[in-house]
C-alpha cells in the first residue's frame, strides 16, 4: 500500500514532497537545486510563498485572472444567511470554529442540520474535510482564514469579536449572489476596484442592468458599513479598505489555485505509480479547481471523493 487514507493531510504532504515536476518559475530554487529534485512544502507560509513567486513581475488585472465563479462558491459558504428566528447564523463564525477545534452550534447556536449543511458547503468549496467523524480545515482552508485575519488586522479590527465576524461574512455575502441564475457581484467590485471605470462599462461587463450596479455600490459604499468606495456610484474612489478587500480577494484565489495545480500534479504521480492493489488516499480540496490542472479530469473525482 503506497499511503494509508486515514489522514488525509498527511497523505498530502507526503505526496507534496514527492513532487519533482511542478511547474513554477522561482530562479532561486533552480539555482539551488539540480532538475527533478524533490520539493517539500513543510507550512502554509512556504505555500504562500509559492504562490507569490509563481506569479509574473508584472502588475496582474485580476478582472481578467481571477475566477469569480470559483470565489463565488468559497464566499457563498461564508455569508450570513437570514432565519425567521433570528438575524441569520454567520458561517463564517462556523469556519472560524472549526479552525479552533469547536463545534460551530457552540459558537452560533445553528441546530446539528444547520451545521451538517454549513460542513457539506464548506467541503464543496474545498475548505474541509472530514477526518474519523471531524471537520477538518484543508490547507486552501488554512489559507484562506490567514488571508481573511489579514485582512481584518489591517484595516484595524479585532477578528475574533462577533461583531467583527458579522461584518467578514457581510463582506463575504456582498461579493457572492444569492441565486445561481444571478449575475457574480464579486465582477463588478473587481472592476469597479481595479478600473474605476463608469457604472455603464461595469454593467456591460458584468451583464447585468446599470440598476443592479448601483444595488452593488450601495452594499460596498455604506451598506452593512463595509466602507469598500466612498462617493455616488458614478463619481465614486475605492478608500483603503476596499483597496485591502480587493488584495485580499487576489491573495485568496491565487492561494487557492496554486494549491490546486499542487494538488492535481500529485494526484497525476500518484496514479502513475500506483499498482492496482494499492488503496486510492483521498485528497481534501476544490475539486473544481484541481480538475482544471488535470490532462484526464475525472482522476479528480477518483481523488477527491470518498466512496
Amino acid at each position: 500500500m503506497r499511503n494509508s487514507a486515514d489522514d488525509a493531510q498527511r497523505v498530502i504532504d507526503q505526496a507534496t514532497a514527492k513532487l519533482g515536476n511542478f511547474d513554477v518559475d522561482i530562479e532561486a530554487v533552480r539555482e539551488q537545486k539540480p532538475e527533478g529534485s524533490m520539493q517539500t512544502l513543510d507550512s502554509m507560509d512556504e505555500l504562500m510563498e509559492l504562490a507569490e513567486s509563481s506569479m509574473p513581475d508584472s502588475d496582474i488585472d485580476i478582472s481578467r485572472d481571477i475566477d469569480t465563479e470559483i470565489m463565488d462558491e468559497v464566499y457563498s459558504a461564508l455569508r450570513t444567511n437570514a432565519d425567521r428566528r433570528n438575524d441569520g447564523y454567520n458561517q463564517f463564525r462556523g469556519l472560524a470554529a472549526v479552525e479552533k477545534g469547536i463545534n460551530p452550534a457552540m459558537i452560533t447556536g445553528a441546530k446539528p442540520e444547520t451545521v451538517d449543511s454549513w460542513y457539506e458547503k464548506f467541503r464543496d468549496a474545498g475548505l474541509t474535510y472530514t477526518e474519523n467523524g471531524d471537520e477538518m480545515l484543508t490547507t486552501e482552508g488554512e489559507i484562506f482564514m490567514d488571508e481573511a485575519y489579514g485582512f481584518l488586522d489591517a484595516i484595524g479590527k479585532d477578528q475574533d469579536t462577533r461583531e467583527v465576524q458579522e461584518y467578514i461574512a457581510e463582506a463575504f455575502g456582498s461579493f457572492s449572489r444569492r441565486a445561481s441564475n444571478q449575475e457574480v457581484p464579486l465582477t463588478g467590485f473587481i472592476y469597479a476596484a481595479d478600473e474605476e471605470p463608469s457604472t455603464s462599462r461595469i454593467a456591460e461587463a458584468s451583464d447585468v442592468s446599470k440598476r443592479t450596479v448601483y444595488n452593488w455600490m450601495e452594499k460596498w459604499n455604506g451598506g452593512e458599513g463595509l466602507g469598500f468606495i466612498r462617493g455616488e456610484p458614478r463619481d465614486r474612489k475605492l478608500t483603503g479598505r476596499g483597496l485591502r478587500a480587493y488584495e485580499m480577494v487576489e491573495n485568496q484565489h491565487r492561494a487557492l489555485d496554486v494549491a490546486s495545480e499542487m494538488k492535481a500534479s500529485m494526484i497525476e504521480e500518484l496514479e502513475e505509480d500506483r499498482t492496482g492493489s494499492d488503496s486510492l488516499p483521498f485528497i481534501p480540496g476544490n475539486q473544481q479547481l484541481v480538475e482544471r490542472y488535470l490532462d484526464d479530469s475525472s482522476l479528480a473525482e477518483k481523488y477527491m471523493e470518498r466512496n
